[in-house]
């Protein structure tokens, strides 16, 4: 997804479809265009608002086509950015668009220095969009009581507000992703999640043969579970690893290897010499760096010639349960769907055709001999211990006490009540890219 200016001629048509009724068009608009939606008016309302600063952008998906649609208007003498008119395709709702919108508009917003918060107003009686706000770090300012009428009812108007700080101490599990919520289970991550197969590392060091002489960085590193085996080929390993908790843990289980170190920070911002590493990977973390800073960043990173290995676990919970797994689906549609206003879902395992397609988006970016593999393994867990891994899940961690508490006792009571125990099939996928020798 990215930001561009709104055109009318290619955008119109899709916003005007995504409000179905006239409740839903005031409860975005507050009423500011006509119902329903007119390209005229919504085009000299646009302009209007251009004129005294406002940007209308438009978030356009991969292809190109309109996913959503804010108004930016910032006033450098307050030191405020005031998003307008936020919305989203509906049928997107639900799968990350709005966050990703958001993050987008957030990173616009506070790249000006003169920017020292954002800010916005919903009515709370669109609960969906005030929680969207709050979960991204958005916070009540003030609201006001009965602040405008539609048709019978009386809406209170909530003014919302993020600032610089909070966003700039990634605080925020959308504008940030959820990453910085491992690092509050540091420990317990480090002891629960699994390591990777031997087979694994075996394909990587066939690819991109490394040894002493060599140098990689790791991002993401966590509890250090993909790290042993690049540290005992000789390789020096320069890790990058956003929370501090991770890094003292990683420092001490990797003291004995003089080659190793951790500098603490996301990988986007990570200062570190070009032209220099003969390997680059991550183990289940680069999901959490925008595909267009990271891949980019990989190749000025690495040598000619040299390689990135991207690989993670795509588990599948009782997959040979069949009942203790739809046990545990309702549990989900009980409290997390709800909880992040989500439809309950199916899940599915991990295929080869998506393994492909992630091998490939390295080819965008310039690299070249892109490769993938597919390997397996299960695990068996006790209902604490399951429940225990869990609590190491980012949107996990990230729920209200008061919901995750009664959902993780449903969860550990359903394994209870089918054998006491819990399987979990992962499928493990490893993309491999190079960086050319030469430019072509």
């Amino acid at each position: 997804m990215k930001l561009r200016p709104f055109a009318a001629e290619t955008d119109f048509a899709a916003i005007r479809s995504w409000t179905a009724d006239e409740r839903a068009h005031v409860l975005w608009c507050a009423g500011r265009f006509r119902c329903p939606l007119e390209q005229e008016d919504f085009t000299r309302v646009l302009a209007d608002m251009a004129r005294r600063g406002d940007e209308p952008l438009t978030a356009a998906s991969e292809d190109g086509s309109p996913a959503g649609f804010l108004c930016c208007a910032t006033d450098r003498e307050a030191g405020v950015c005031r998003l307008k008119f936020v919305i989203v395709d509906p049928a997107l709702r639900g799968k990350g668009a709005a966050r990703e919108m958001l993050r987008l508009a957030l990173a616009r917003a506070f790249g000006n220095p003169s920017v020292a918060r954002v800010s916005l107003c919903v009515f709370p009686v669109n609960a969906r969009a005030k929680r969207c706000y709050e979960r991204i770090g958005f916070s009540g300012r003030n609201t006001e009581r009965g602040a405008f009428a539609f048709r019978d009812e009386a809406w209170d108007r909530c003014h919302m507000e993020l600032s610089r700080q909070t966003w700039e101490a990634g605080r925020m599990p959308v504008f940030r992703g959820q990453e910085w919520t491992f690092d509050t289970k540091a420990a317990e991550y480090e002891r629960l999640r699994p390591g990777y197969p031997e087979e694994l590392y075996r394909a990587i060091f066939d690819y991109c043969p490394v040894g002493a002489a060599s140098r990689a960085v790791e991002i993401g590193i966590g509890g250090g579970q993909a790290t042993l085996p690049v540290l005992q080929t000789g390789c020096a390993v320069t890790a990058v690893e956003l929370g501090e908790h991770f890094a003292r843990i990683c420092r001490e289980k990797y003291a004995a290897f003089p080659g190793f170190s951790v500098t603490v920070g996301r990988f986007e911002e990570a200062s570190l010499p070009e032209n220099t590493f003969d390997l680059v990977y991550s183990a289940s973390a680069f999901h959490w760096v925008p595909e267009e800073i990271g891949y980019p960043k990989v190749l000025r990173l690495l040598k000619p010639g040299g390689a990135f290995a991207r690989f993670a676990h795509h588990p599948f919970r009782a997959k040979d349960q069949p009942e203790l797994g739809e046990a545990i689906d309702r549990a989900y549609a009980r409290y997390f769907y709800p909880f992040y206003g989500k439809e309950p879902g199916k899940i599915a395992e991990y295929s080869e055709q998506q393994a492909a397609e992630r091998a490939e988006i390295a080819r965008k970016y310039g690299f070249a001999d892109t490769r993938y593999f597919l390997f397996y393994q299960t695990r068996t867990y006790s209902a604490a211990e399951y429940v225990a891994l869990i609590g190491t899940y980012s949107d996990h961690i990230a729920m209200d006490p008061d919901v995750r508490e009664p959902f993780y006792a449903e969860i550990g009571e359903a394994i209870l009540r089918h054998g006491g125990s819990i399987t979990v099939g992962d499928t493990l996928d490893l993309e491999l890219a190079r960086k050319p020798l030469a430019a072509d």
